[in-house]
């Protein structure tokens, strides 16, 4: 690793293209593949998810506000960059300056970035966002047409695209057909009054995966970059690959009497002679404290209770269990495999009742990542 690390985070790029290529096999080749990058990759690493993922197939890449795509830019990409998020005053300058194609969802809006573009001596791309069913950003579809009317009378916008978003594609396949059936009514509207829009996109990495036919000129592919998803519709299944792995060490093993206590709060006292250990990470590092006393981590590939409460940098395993003994400095495998078991941040979302991307976000920038490929870090 070049590094001593206590904690650190594995990212395998190599699967990363894996995953891309996989995507990109299902995909019509005239269908754009917007590889979405927001939240530092998910938190894999946004330069790094963005090179592997155009260098595999990707066409574009989209973030959620313009300052993730002014990062992309200092990086060096030059790809049209969507940005997901309807944008501020303050914001629409970035988007301006370094080209980005905006979304956009009230009047006021297209008005500002219009008036902005013009004194820059700029032709912004404008992306119309639509809310056909989850009620957060988005115009109402019965109103999109004179929205999109008034963007084109704009001489300094460009309408290049609109979309919208599903609500509950992963668990609600009728409702993600119903918004998707408003989606496709209001586009043969949009066609009818001869509104010239090149791109119509709807699908995020559960959709598009379930329904091949909703990919129409565009999907966004973002959790499914770097992780399995596995959708609802098992016969559409991709084969698509982990690529993170979440490690420690031990730092520390003592014995442990009937009667003890161990952590914060007596969240655990011993009933028989016990072994712990305690590990550098804590809810600190995005460990959840209700993993207390219901989680597990490999050592010596076996997987073994956490035990106590989960303190700000530090946790409990207890080791009794283990056939060896472990020693200190012993690798220990909080998300990834070690011999023939795993730990997927599924089980840690099971575990705790999260959603898996934000089981996955919970992990901190304060944790390095290490990017690998092949048998190599880089």
């Amino acid at each position: 690793m070049g590094r001593v690390l206590e904690k650190w985070v594995e990212v395998d790029l190599d699967k990363v293209g894996h995953n891309v290529r996989e995507i990109k096999r299902h995909l019509r080749p005239d269908t754009i593949f917007m590889a979405v990058v927001k939240a530092d990759g998910y938190g894999h690493g946004m330069k790094e998810v963005s090179r592997v993922a155009l260098q595999n197939g990707a066409d574009w890449l989209s973030v959620s506000n313009p300052d993730e795509g002014e990062y992309l830019r200092k990086c060096g990409f030059k790809v049209p960059i969507l940005v997901l998020t309807p944008p501020s005053k303050e914001s629409s300058k970035v988007t301006i300056k370094n080209d980005l194609i905006q979304c956009v969802d009230s009047i006021d809006q297209v008005e500002y970035l219009g008036r902005l573009s013009r004194t820059k001596g700029k032709k912004t791309i404008i992306h119309i966002k639509v809310d056909t069913g989850l009620g957060r950003f988005g115009v109402l579809p019965e109103h999109v047409i004179d929205f999109a009317k008034r963007v084109r009378n704009i001489a300094s916008l460009s309408l290049q695209g609109i979309y919208t978003h599903f609500a509950s594609p992963y668990s609600d396949p009728d409702y993600t057909r119903q918004q998707y059936g408003t989606f496709m009514e209001l586009r043969k509207r949009i066609k009818k009054e001869g509104i010239p829009v090149k791109i119509f996109h709807c699908a995020n990495s559960p959709s598009a995966m379930d329904f091949p036919f909703m990919h129409l000129d565009a999907v966004r592919i973002g959790f499914s970059l770097c992780y399995r998803c596995d959708g609802t519709i098992k016969k559409n299944r991709w084969n698509l690959l982990d690529c993170l792995e979440f490690k420690t060490k031990i730092v520390s093993i003592k014995k442990i009497l009937p009667r003890a206590h161990i952590g914060y709060e007596n969240r655990f006292i011993a009933r028989h002679k016990m072994t712990a250990a305690v590990i550098p990470v804590g809810y600190v590092d995005g460990i959840p404290t209700s993993l207390a006393n219901r989680g597990h981590v490999l050592i010596k590939a076996k997987k073994l209770p956490l035990i106590g409460s989960v303190c700000f940098s530090q946790s409990f395993v207890d080791l009794t269990s283990l056939n060896e003994e472990a020693s200190i400095g012993e690798e220990v495998v909080l998300i990834g495999k070690q011999g023939n078991e795993s730990m997927s941040y599924r089980d840690i979302a099971g575990k705790v009742n999260a959603g898996n991307t934000e089981t996955v976000l919970r992990i901190t920038r304060a944790v390095p990542r290490l990017y690998r490929t092949g048998c190599n870090f880089v």
